[in-house]
């Protein structure tokens, strides 16, 4: 959608997984991850900077957004709502709408590890 609404340049549309993720993990241990509408709410009110603004590693997730990060954030605010999980009408109208549906779900090993099998989750499978 910020592709499109930045005239199609990827440098103006791609955003920083960490502005949100940094304020938004569920503890200080960066292979944890963090509550889907906290993430979400953090967008709502603070916006998200680009991914050239603040750049993304994976070497540490305890840099926290400075002043000039949250100022170009404030920029790229969104609404979002709950919509009713169990309609399919709601959804199909999201989708019609052109609004994205975001999902979230708690994972397995079973459904992490399936990128290094054949890519079918097996959800009969335990849990390490």
């Amino acid at each position: 959608m910020a592709y499109d609404k930045h005239g199609q340049d990827w440098t103006l549309a791609t955003m920083s997984p960490s502005y949100i993720y940094n304020q938004a993990k569920a503890t200080d241990d960066c292979s944890v991850g963090a509550y889907l509408v906290d993430a979400l709410n953090i967008a709502k009110e603070h916006g998200n900077c680009r991914l050239r603004e603040m750049p993304y590693t994976d070497a540490s997730c305890s840099q926290m957004p400075t002043a000039a990060q949250h100022q170009a954030a404030s920029y790229n605010t969104l609404s979002y709502v709950r919509i009713n999980s169990t309609s399919i009408s709601d959804m199909c109208t999201a989708i019609a709408n052109q609004y994205p549906i975001v999902v979230g779900l708690f994972t397995t090993s079973s459904f992490r590890s399936m990128w290094y099998s054949d890519g079918i989750w097996r959800v009969n499978e335990r849990s390490n």
